[in-house]
């Protein structure tokens, strides 16, 4: 073989694809809104879940502010879909009181992982005023727009946006103002032109 050859083979091998880990990130709110039934609370919060599927390892990072009563405990819950409520899968460390931290790092089983990468579970912070949860939010991609949270934007979102309106359902009041008018159609719209996380 020739040394032009093998430096090319060399620099091709170099340049092909390392095989990672299938490490996914879901970036998500969590509000009381969320809540199955909705909770009216001005609390929010933010989490990170990181999973690797290799190992089973997840690891969870976020915090929360404006709770009702004092933080009591958060974990992770399946299945459910946004509409559902579902059983502790996996307890998360907090720190705080009306504000603070959420976290946790562990090994989960194929099962809950499943329902994870299905979009079958949440994150629940509870407190001393809602003890079955506060604020929640759905472990999915962050996706403005995503109303009905399946993972793509279409005209079914806009749809389920519509019948939420009409229900006056809190998910609904897009701009955040407590009211339900036209001006939640114009937020909604800018929402749905967001790009995804």
């Amino acid at each position: 073989m020739s040394i032009a050859r093998m430096g090319l083979m060399l620099t091709l091998s170099a340049l092909a694809p390392i095989a990672a880990a299938d490490v996914f990130e879901y970036k998500f709110i969590l509000t009381g809104c969320a809540e199955v039934p909705p909770i009216d609370t001005d609390a929010t919060g933010t989490a990170l879940v990181v999973i690797d599927t290799d190992t089973g390892e997840v690891t969870v990072e976020g915090e929360f502010s404006g709770l009702l009563g004092d933080v009591t405990a958060a974990h992770i819950h399946s299945p459910a879909t946004k509409d559902e409520t579902a059983g502790i899968s996996f307890g998360l460390q907090v720190d705080g009181d009306t504000s603070g931290t959420i976290s946790g790092t562990g090994i989960i089983n194929d099962v809950i992982l499943g329902h994870i990468l299905d979009g079958l579970a949440y994150v629940n912070v509870h407190s001393t005023e809602n003890a079955s949860g506060e604020i929640r939010g759905q472990i999915m991609p962050f996706c403005p727009g995503d109303h009905n949270c399946d993972g793509v934007k279409n005209i079914l979102d806009f749809v389920d946006f519509q019948s939420d309106w009409v229900d006056n359902d809190c998910s609904a009041d897009a701009n955040d103002d407590g009211n339900f008018d036209i001006l939640d159609f114009v937020a909604f719209q800018g929402l749905f032109q967001q790009p995804c996380d």
